[in-house]
């Protein structure tokens, strides 16, 4: 019986082990991503990542004067799921033209095998006075097959404190294409990218900020935890033992 629980917790090791090393099916191949600030004193600040490397985490700042874009960018590794997250934080003062942005250019990446996808985001704007312009953009695209796979762009230059769902139809102009969820073909590559904005275009005002996320998960929902499962396996075999042992 010893040499039973034995065998019992080494394959629960191994499947732990497995689990935890297991990585979506794709690979990244090449990334664009810009921090923009411009406090309507040339020159402005730009400030670029293009890592390619799942797990990453790294923060991208774009900071001229009192107008700034501060990104976290959050590339990790869960279960058997890739995810590719932005965090972005922006502020710019009431100048004309004065701007906070993030852009995500291009996120490629190839699927080596079926693997489902769900986006989210959202970008949310805090006017200090009259609202000035507010963006939010998020596009898959299959590189392979030259085709949209979702497309969201939502603008607005006169809706104050605006709140963006990405797909949703927020702002005064809004088209929507494609679907949040989906699967990504085995072979095929992609392109992923985005953008947040807020800028002053009607000349000056009193300033505004914003903060935003942007989601890409690739790859199954994990299942309930193998360490668990394992457990509960080991206990029931030795409630059942001492239970026959009872009678």
């Amino acid at each position: 019986m010893k040499l039973f629980y034995l065998v019992l917790f080494l394959a629960c090791g191994s499947a732990i082990l497995l689990a935890g090393n297991a990585e979506a099916g794709i690979s990244v191949t090449n990334s664009s991503f810009r921090a923009l600030a411009y406090d309507a004193i040339d020159p402005g600040v730009n400030t670029d990542f293009n890592g390619t490397a799942v797990p990453t985490s790294t923060t991208v700042d774009a900071v001229d004067g009192d107008t700034y874009s501060k990104n976290k960018i959050d590339w990790s590794l869960s279960g058997t799921q890739t995810i590719f997250s932005f965090d972005v934080d922006h502020k710019r003062n009431g100048s004309d033209i004065a701007t906070a942005s993030s852009r995500s250019n291009y996120l490629d990446f190839t699927a080596n095998s079926n693997e489902p996808y769900v986006l989210s985001g959202y970008y949310n704007v805090t006017d200090v006075g009259p609202s000035g312009f507010a963006g939010l953009y998020g596009g898959l695209t299959d590189l392979t097959s030259d085709a949209d796979v979702f497309f969201s762009n939502q603008v607005s230059y006169n809706t104050a404190n605006v709140h963006y769902v990405l797909g949703g139809t927020g702002g005064e102009t809004n088209s929507a294409f494609g679907s949040l969820t989906g699967n990504l073909i085995a072979g095929h590559n992609y392109e992923f990218a985005f953008e947040s904005a807020i800028q002053v275009v009607t000349g000056p005002n009193l300033g505004a900020s914003a903060l935003g996320n942007i989601t890409l998960t690739i790859g199954f929902v994990p299942e309930p935890s193998t360490l668990v499962l394992c457990l509960a396996a080991i206990f029931a075999a030795h409630f059942g033992r001492n239970r026959r042992r009872s009678h």
